[in-house]
């Protein structure tokens, strides 16, 4: 991924960096995620065409959640102020339900079409308009994972095997959410 150092990219060459070995818990510009930034930063004194292929699923375990949320629009900013000129978010096209992955799509495109969109009100606007009263609900147990993560501190690769950054109060919280919604 690291750029040459004697050469530069012919324009009609793209140049493709993918997010595979990143941290999904934290911001791209946040220090877990150093080596990524310091690569697409490299790549854009020297070329013009630059393409992310970004995760957006956990693929070792499509069942368990993905806490991704809090950092969509973090990341899609920052490959629009990178000179990021293409983007292609990975998901799990095939158990679309585990994850809230219609949910991710829906905040992704309206993020790669406008960047500064909040995703929080994106998340509740989908939420309320697919499940209706359910919604609420649904909006706390996704935050369970969120809140849990950020409390573990925890690195959560695209491969991370199981949702270790929850304890026994996180699990009781989500399944009451879910059961409430």
């Amino acid at each position: 991924r690291k750029p040459p150092t004697e050469i530069k990219p012919r324009k009609n060459v793209l140049i493709r960096l993918c997010t595979i070995e990143c941290d999904f818990a934290k911001p791209l510009e946040g220090p877990t995620n150093k080596d990524f930034m310091n690569d697409i930063n490299s790549w854009k004194k020297i070329s013009n065409q630059l393409f992310v292929w970004d995760y957006v699923a956990n693929f070792t375990n499509y069942i368990i959640p993905m806490p991704d949320f809090q950092v969509l629009a973090p990341n899609i900013r920052t490959f629009a102020k990178n000179k990021v000129t293409g983007l292609y978010e990975q998901g799990d096209g095939f158990n679309t339900e585990a994850s809230f992955d219609n949910l991710r799509v829906w905040i992704i495109a309206h993020l790669m079409w406008n960047p500064n969109l909040d995703t929080n009100k994106l998340m509740k606007e989908y939420l309320q308009g697919y499940y209706g009263a359910a919604g609420p609900y649904l909006e706390k147990y996704i935050n369970v994972w969120t809140k849990a993560l950020a409390r573990e501190n925890a690195f959560h690769g695209c491969g991370s095997i199981r949702p270790f950054y929850m304890n026994a109060n996180d699990f009781a919280d989500a399944f009451d959410y879910f059961n409430a919604a």
